[in-house]
């Protein structure tokens, strides 16, 4: 799906697929939460820090609330701000949760394209396409596997004709 301003945006599966990494996440961090109660963790902190037993619980589960509501509300926040575009100089990626991220990676600087498809990914079809330069990386995430592969064909294609084009340059 094209913005006006001709950015493209994430396919709708990528909401799902953030859905159910965070949902293993959470799972977890409950579970996490669970062996350290069982470990006598909270007995610690309270000596520690000098506060109650049940102020560390509760402390505990406002955080663990708290981190319910990220983990709900922070797909479909991501699913609205993101958006990219490849064009013949530039990729242009926009992104954020709390903060809005922009990412500009010239053609030119590429060094490296890689895609990559992790396990919950490749449940839904989905794809990144990460690409490295001397700066850093940047990943357009969320790609259907064949637009991945498109994009990534395109971008070697560019980098290649640049290259081409300044080794035929005369000195």
């Amino acid at each position: 799906m094209n913005t006006m301003d001709d950015y493209i945006r994430l396919n709708p599966k990528s909401k799902t697929t953030m859905y159910v990494g965070n949902t293993i996440k959470f799972c977890g961090i409950v579970i996490l939460m669970m062996m350290l109660s069982h470990l006598g963790v909270t007995e610690l902190f309270s000596e520690l820090f000098d506060f109650s037993e049940e102020g560390i619980r509760a402390v505990a589960y406002v955080s663990l609330a708290l981190f319910t509501l990220y983990l709900i509300l922070a797909p479909q926040i991501f699913y609205i701000r993101y958006r990219y575009m490849v064009d013949e100089e530039r990729i242009d990626i926009r992104w954020g949760i709390f903060f809005i991220r922009r990412t500009v990676v010239p053609i030119e600087r590429i060094h490296q394209i890689e895609v990559r498809i992790g396990p919950i990914k490749s449940m839904f079809d989905l794809a990144n396409v990460r690409v490295t330069t001397a700066g850093g990386t940047a990943s357009i995430e969320y790609l259907e596997n064949d637009k991945a592969e498109e994009i990534a064909d395109r971008l070697i294609g560019m980098v290649n004709r640049i290259m081409k084009e300044a080794r035929d340059e005369p000195e």
